[in-house]
């Protein structure tokens, strides 16, 4: 591995906020994985920690694929909430060993796995499905908090960043949201600013013809970001990546559909395609009479 290649980012500190890990681990300028610091003498167990904050921030850093826990006398690594090999513990303690501190030969060993650790793909779609789930629970998680310190009042704006694929709303953003996502149509209509017109602050529209005046009853709304606001917006941003993904069979199948030799009514028939039809009785036209 090339020197200066590893690089720890540091996290911002806010104490409301408990699904942030301490570290970002890049190699070669690429995400990796995670490092959790905790103080000395916690361990680095997260199943066995009893303070709610750290129960809490577990529950939802387990759903992350490549995660360091370690309280500086002790290394673990986990992936998707799952311990990969034994705890290793330093020989001595860090703060009161001094120099007579030591690691053991099984430290290199779990580092050099976490720093070389490479996305596994899903192979199936129930693989996608569960990848997709644990990422989006910690995502869910992620946004609420940050619509929720930063920005409590609803916005008029929405905006996005391709460079980033950040999509911001106020002051909170949502990351990892491609192009795609961002441009997809429906009949003409860009699907999440149709999304956010019906959540912004100003929700007034244009009165065009005949329509009657808005009712006074539409100015009651709530005048806050919900956090119901948030998980529909996740659930509408995984529902676009999916019919993205799902664009190139759409059309593989539609060439293979129009490219297809025609079928005429009488080969279905033929068939027996259209049996259930060919068995309706035919409807009675006119009334019925009454007989005297």
């Amino acid at each position: 591995m090339p020197a200066n290649s590893v690089q720890l980012v540091g996290e911002t500190t806010l104490s409301e906020l408990k699904t942030r890990p301490d570290f970002a681990v890049t190699v070669g300028k690429a995400l990796v994985g995670f490092v959790e610091v905790k103080a000395p003498g916690k361990g680095a167990d997260p199943r066995k920690f009893n303070d709610p904050h750290d129960k809490d921030q577990w529950d939802k850093l387990k759903s992350l694929p490549n995660l360091i826990y370690t309280d500086g006398n002790a290394f673990s690594l986990w992936r998707d909430g799952k311990a990969e090999g034994a705890i290793v513990h330093l020989e001595g303690d860090i703060e009161s060993a001094g120099a007579k501190l030591d690691a053991p030969t099984t430290l290199l060993p779990l580092i050099s796995d976490f720093l070389r650790w490479a996305p596994i793909p899903p192979k199936n779609a129930k693989q996608l499905a569960q990848v997709s789930a644990r990422l989006c629970r910690l995502l869910r998680d992620e946004v609420i908090e940050q619509m929720t310190l930063g920005s409590p009042a609803l916005s008029d704006v929405m905006e996005y960043d391709s460079a980033t694929r950040r999509l911001k709303i106020g002051k909170g953003y949502v990351e990892n949201v491609t192009p795609e996502m961002w441009a997809y149509e429906v009949s003409d209509m860009q699907v999440l600013w149709h999304w956010f017109s019906y959540r912004r602050r100003d929700r007034s529209r244009p009165i065009i013809g005949d329509r009657r005046p808005p009712s006074p009853l539409d100015s009651i709304q709530p005048d806050h970001w919900l956090p119901e606001y948030t998980s529909d917006l996740l659930d509408l941003l995984h529902v676009l990546g999916r019919l993205i993904a799902l664009e190139p069979k759409q059309a593989d199948l539609l060439q293979r559909i129009c490219g297809s030799p025609l079928l005429s009514a009488d080969e279905l028939r033929n068939a027996g395609a259209l049996t259930h039809l060919d068995d309706k009785p035919a409807a009675t036209k006119g009334k019925s009479k009454s007989k005297a």
